[in-house]
């Protein structure tokens, strides 16, 4: 009906403007995330020859931030969204939403002081119920945020205070959310009773993932992965990337425990890659604490490079792991490796490592790649079968020096013999 007004062409330009950005939002949440985005391009035409033309570009520009949002790409989200707030300096509402898509994109990069930052300036700026929604929606991501930050008890406390506001208010959208968040922090909190079919899809696949969440936790698994396989593809058809990596990882976990190692480590794999791209730090550290507790369930080294790098993005960005990685945890290794993280990001040279393989001589090339070069030439000789002082007189130094940097070859390997240490050389070659 939507569509048909808007080509009839009937009606002033700023109503045009309105029902084009209705209609573009419909057909988001009916079809997929980007199906509206030509719609927005319409509304954009009408407000051209509106009264107010900045204003409904404003408001344009805060849905169209959404919409990118929700697909995982947090640029162009970020570009649209400080669009809307530029376009609407008298404050109309469309600036609040902007900047709370603008929340949400720092809260997915896990940065959490903009995120809390700006927050406050959202739910300070609320003047009428009308905005109420905003302000709600935000706490939820404060909530979120805190949850990342292992502060249980303030994401708890958000969470309940959005879903309590949310349900007086009968904004039933964000108190279902409110209520997924709640779940994830106490299993026992309840959710209110809908039928999934009928909420959109922003709204529908994250309560569809925490009932995959509550199934795996209840040891049901083979009823989790079937259902994270389902929202898996529902988020890939309807472009929501966000919640693709989510429902990725809780099919990869789902795998993991019903002994599918090979499929687990391609799925954490391929949420990994999704993650990367957008980038969702906190969601790169679980698929490689996940890759991590495949590799551990084969007994193959890699798994404790691989769990050392998701605590270094962890702690790099303030962040604690939470739900089953919380309570289950992979072993680590002492040494971080050499050039797979820059600023808490998963370096190409990261990515292209950060696998679970059964061929040895990949393994055991990705963790030498944490030797300086002076220290992989003596790696190579002791390799070789040479003596401390052959290598010293090798390489042109003492044999005092050529010690010291096999002490520290096996601190950073975790090793203690100069066999061990032949044999991981060997694998390479």
């Amino acid at each position: 009906m939507l569509e048909a007004a808007l080509r009839s062409g009937d009606g002033p330009a700023s109503i045009g403007a309105q029902l084009a950005r209705r209609a573009g939002i419909a057909a988001s949440e009916v079809r997929g995330t980007y199906e509206g985005l030509w719609l927005l391009d319409r509304a954009d035409e009408h407000a051209q020859l509106a009264p107010d033309p900045t204003l409904e570009l404003a408001r344009t520009a805060a849905i169209r931030a959404e919409m990118h949002l929700d697909a995982g790409d947090f640029t162009r989200a970020e570009a649209e969204a400080r669009r809307a707030i530029e376009l609407d300096a008298r404050g109309h509402g469309a600036n609040r939403q902007a900047m709370r898509t603008l929340v949400d994109v720092h809260v997915s990069r896990a940065e959490f002081s903009a995120a809390t930052s700006l927050a406050s300036q959202v739910i300070r700026s609320q003047s009428g119920d009308s905005e109420a929604w905003v302000s709600l929606s935000t706490r939820v991501l404060m909530g979120r945020t805190a949850l990342e930050q292992g502060r249980l008890a303030e994401a708890q406390a958000f969470a309940r205070t959005a879903a309590a506001e949310a349900r007086g208010l009968a904004e039933d959208r964000i108190q279902l959310l409110a209520e997924t968040l709640l779940r994830q922090i106490d299993p026992s909190a309840p959710i209110t009773t809908t039928e999934r079919a009928s909420l959109p899809w922003a709204v529908r696949l994250p309560v569809l993932l925490q009932d995959a969440r509550d199934l795996l936790e209840s040891g049901e698994a083979a009823e989790a992965k079937w259902l994270a396989a389902d929202v898996v593809a529902l988020a890939d058809s309807c472009q929501l990337g966000r919640d693709a990596v989510d429902a990725r990882l809780i099919l990869a976990f789902s795998l993991l425990e019903l002994g599918d190692l090979t499929q687990a480590a391609q799925t954490f794999r391929t949420a990994l890659e999704q993650a990367v791209a957008m980038p969702m730090p906190l969601r790169v550290a679980d698929a490689l604490d996940g890759m991590a507790l495949v590799a551990e369930a084969q007994d193959l080294r890699d798994g404790r490079t691989l769990a050392t790098v998701a605590a270094a993005v962890r702690e790099h960005h303030g962040a604690a792991p939470w739900g089953l990685l919380a309570r289950r945890r992979p072993l680590a290794a002492r040494v971080l490796p050499t050039g797979w993280l820059e600023a808490g990001r998963l370096t190409p040279l990261g990515l292209r490592h950060a696998k679970v393989t059964h061929h040895q001589t990949e393994v055991e090339d990705t963790v030498l790649e944490a030797l300086t070069r002076a220290e992989r030439e003596i790696a190579d000789r002791v390799a070789d079968g040479l003596t401390s002082r052959q290598i010293a007189q090798e390489l042109f130094v003492s044999p005092r020096t050529v010690d010291s940097h096999l002490t520290n070859i096996y601190r950073k390997l975790d090793i203690n013999t100069r066999a061990r240490l032949a044999a991981m050389v060997a694998d390479t070659r």
